[in-house]
């Protein structure tokens, strides 16, 4: 009862509420104002200031009673854990028990091409730059199917500590989908804090995220692949990899986080695992035994 009659005055709220950027409420009735949502397995990240340099922050998604967009849709973190009595949005997501959680979709306009194609031994790439003004490179993998990877120019390699990296590119009044984070696209860039992926990402090369101060990531649904040591000497500190994924490369995760076992590998929470990743076999991967332990026994496996 509780949390419906907070759930009313809190939507009351909220449509009265002036809309300069999203809103999110507590379950004990708590109103923050807040930019870059991005809605993981267990929890939401959030930061308090539209500006990416500024601190992402962490809340348990069991604690959010609702998110307001400022285009006024409505997302209800816990929508199968709700009485039916509690208001809901045609709007909200409505999750199958174990279904991943899908970042909210972000207003990003596409990249736009800045540089005409070059083309090196059959290679054909291009420079574009994004909704945030930032220049990223890109290698065509199909013109037919008119396919991108994000690559790393060695001659110009990225320093910026934020990224949203988009799903569209235009490209010679053509639009093209990013499908691919190539190998070592942003490695070794001790900068990166925080990096928003493409929903239309289907892999994640080699060595792609090695060595970033990465602490967070949000992987979308349609992921299929992480590389061999993609992760390797990052900071992240929760793995919610999506059932999606049907290969992993040796050591994606290995060094990976504040939580390291003596052999190095990655020992934090883990919220969600392809169904492939076993205590017998994680450690291939960079996955200590005790931490997918732990999960089995949470999900009650």
């Amino acid at each position: 009862m509780k949390k419906i009659l907070i759930s009313a005055f809190m939507l009351a709220f909220l449509t009265a509420e002036g809309m300069a950027q999203d809103i999110m409420v507590t379950n004990d009735g708590e109103s923050m104002k807040v930019y870059n949502i991005e809605v993981g397995q267990s929890a939401i990240f959030y930061q308090l200031e539209d500006n990416k340099n500024s601190e992402v922050k962490r809340i348990e998604k069991t604690n959010v009673l609702i998110i307001k967009k400022q285009d006024g849709t409505q997302i209800i973190p816990n929508a199968n854990n709700v009485g039916t009595s509690a208001p809901q949005s045609a709007a909200a997501p409505q999750l199958s028990e174990g279904q991943i959680a899908a970042a909210p979709k972000k207003d990003v306009k596409p990249a736009v091409a800045s540089s005409a194609v070059t083309e090196r031994k059959g290679v054909k790439t291009f420079s574009a730059v994004n909704a945030e003004g930032q220049t990223l490179y890109f290698q065509i993998l199909s013109e037919n199917d008119k396919t991108l990877a994000l690559i790393n120019n060695s001659k110009d390699k990225y320093t910026f500590s934020s990224c949203i990296i988009p799903d569209k590119v235009e490209l010679d009044n053509q639009t093209y989908t990013v499908t691919v984070i190539g190998e070592k696209a942003m490695q070794k860039n001790p900068n990166l804090t925080y990096v928003s992926l493409p929903e239309t990402l289907k892999r994640i090369e080699q060595r792609a995220f090695k060595g970033t101060a990465l602490t967070h990531i949000v992987f979308p649904s349609s992921l299929e692949y992480i590389g061999e040591c993609a992760f390797f000497l990052s900071c992240l500190e929760e793995l919610a990899i999506p059932p999606t994924v049907k290969n992993m490369g040796r050591y994606a995760f290995l060094y990976c986080g504040k939580s390291l076992s003596p052999s190095k590998n990655y020992a934090g929470y883990i919220s969600s695992l392809p169904m492939f990743v076993t205590e017998r076999n994680s450690q291939d991967y960079g996955i200590d035994d005790s931490s997918v332990e732990a999960y089995n026994k949470a999900k009650g496996k």
